[in-house]
């Protein structure tokens, strides 16, 4: 996986909230805002290096397994128990990458808001502690109307792939579903969400696990790039 672009795009962010005073604000709220987002650095490191250590281990095993069979040799069992615990470990390490990237998304959230308080916007407390008041449209015309237009206006088109990436969050950890694995079309290690909505996958359906964490770091990475272009400023 590649994350050149988000970590230069974070640094730019950190270092803007720093230079407003993010990090020095009198309150525990902003304090901890800034502290939440220095650490989705860190988080965001862990995770995706477990996964991508775990998804070459899965691999290694799979040919390994493949390779016995092909020679009519008989399937080693550790082999085999270790491809589920590997299995184990990346759904455990997904779950954290979707939790974690969405305190984050809240904590941006946040932050938008408090750039608006801290140059004066009277509005600002408008503005809901979570991303979902991004997403509603009703609550995004208010903000329009009522904080910033030119803001709210390119911020929306930054956020529209949050509402795939919640509902895939929401699968793993609110609803009654599960995560399955099966190889994609290409032959890298795929995962899908089934609840009640879905009765088929397979490699129509599955999501390559580096490619679609790829897709989300983009995305959040352009998301991050705006904010530190054009977030309010006191300075």
């Amino acid at each position: 996986m590649n994350f050149e672009r988000l970590e230069r795009e974070y640094s730019n962010l950190a270092k803007l909230f720093s230079e407003e005073g993010f990090d020095r604000e009198p309150s525990k709220f902003e304090g901890s805002v800034f502290v939440k987002f220095v650490n989705y650095g860190f988080e965001r490191q862990i995770i995706t290096s477990r996964l991508e250590e775990e998804i070459a281990s899965v691999d290694s095993l799979a040919k390994s397994i493949f390779s016995d069979i092909s020679q009519g040799k008989k399937i080693n069992e550790d082999r085999l128990n270790e491809i589920v615990m590997t299995q184990a470990k990346i759904r455990l390490d997904l779950t954290d990458f979707y939790t974690y990237t969405r305190i984050f998304l809240d904590t941006l959230t946040v932050s938008i808001k408090l750039s608006f308080k801290s140059v004066g916007n009277k509005k600002w407390n408008l503005m809901e502690n979570s991303v979902k008041c991004l997403l509603n449209e009703k609550k995004l015309r208010t903000y329009k109307k009522e904080i910033d237009s030119d803001f709210f206006e390119g911020l929306e088109e930054k956020v529209t792939w949050i509402r795939g990436f919640k509902n895939y969050r929401d699968g793993l950890t609110h609803r009654f579903s599960y995560l399955v694995f099966s190889n994609t079309r290409k032959g890298d290690l795929g995962y899908d969400i089934m609840d009640k909505t879905k009765e088929k996958w397979g490699r129509d359906t599955v999501k390559g696990v580096l490619k679609e964490l790829q897709n989300i770091i983009d995305n959040l990475t352009d998301l991050i790039e705006y904010l530190s272009k054009n977030l309010p400023r006191k300075t």
